[in-house]
């Protein structure tokens, strides 16, 4: 039978010393890990990332890295009535060989209340054209 499938069983009595006082339980270990956790966990991946660069290649290049990301996550699309892809962003932030659910869930066409406005008056009311 498969360790992950099975009903988990405590084989020896809990070492406080070395598990903590929470360590060996069992209703903990079975649950998965809570989402803020993953979003924790990638955010100190890019920061440790950055921070290699700037040890093994010096903090010239750790510092355009960080501008390009920044320039990357502040960049929109002129015409706020039409879809972006977000190439640039998910390239330079490396999410780009990643599929998540946010990829082709928070799309427009699958959220019901999306304004759908014409992307000529969103530009000439953009533009102060009106």
């Amino acid at each position: 039978m498969d360790d992950m499938t099975s009903i988990p069983i405590m084989s020896k009595p809990a070492n406080l010393m070395e598990a903590g006082p929470n360590g060996n339980n069992l209703a903990a270990a079975a649950q998965g890990a809570h989402p803020v956790d993953g979003l924790q966990q990638r955010v100190s991946k890019a920061s440790s990332h950055l921070d290699h660069v700037r040890h093994v290649y010096g903090s010239g290049l750790a510092m355009i890295l960080a501008t390009e990301q920044r320039i990357a996550l502040q960049q929109d699309r002129m015409a706020h009535g039409l879809p972006s892809s977000h190439v640039y962003r998910d390239v330079v932030t490396g999410t780009d060989v990643q599929l998540d659910f946010c990829d082709f869930l928070t799309l427009p066409e699958y959220q019901p209340d999306a304004p759908k406005e014409n992307p000529h008056v969103v530009m000439e009311r953009q533009l102060r054209m009106m």
